[in-house]
């Protein structure tokens, strides 16, 4: 777990469970705060700089001065983050799928059945062909 993590939550006055969009506020947290146990750490295919893990509070007190924004600031906060690493997730997703172009590519052209590169086989490059052209619309 990050010496830091953040979190999400929902404050109230405890009567009432308040809406997520008027009560949502970021806390950020601090590593061997009482009352803070790590449950399970996520194990995430893709990026991994930052840890994603279910925590557990058990009479967890945080400062106020943890809060991050004002109530209700919470989403907005979190998905202009969101917002800000879109590109980066796209870019990572367009490098995996020229990769797995260029592999393709270099099998259909290196292997061989019955004495024929499998590209020369109608049935295979049509497919391939296809493919190419979908993805090539993205």
């Amino acid at each position: 777990m990050a010496m830091w993590p953040i979190c999400i939550c929902c404050s109230g006055n405890g009567t009432a469970s308040p809406a997520p969009r008027t009560a949502s506020r970021l806390l950020v947290l601090e590593k061997g705060t009482p009352g803070l146990s790590v449950v399970r750490l996520e194990d995430k295919m893709g990026t991994r700089a930052s840890s994603t893990a279910t925590i557990a509070f058990d009479n967890c007190r945080v400062s106020r001065a943890n809060l991050i924004g004002e109530p209700g600031d919470g989403l907005k906060i979190l998905f202009a983050s969101l917002n800000k690493s879109r590109p980066s997730v796209a870019a990572h997703a367009l490098g995996i799928a020229r990769a797995a172009f260029e592999d393709s590519v270099q099998y259909i052209n290196e292997r061989v059945q019955s004495g024929r590169k499998i590209l020369e086989f109608p049935k295979a490059s049509s497919s391939w062909w296809r493919t190419l052209h979908r993805s090539s619309h993205w």
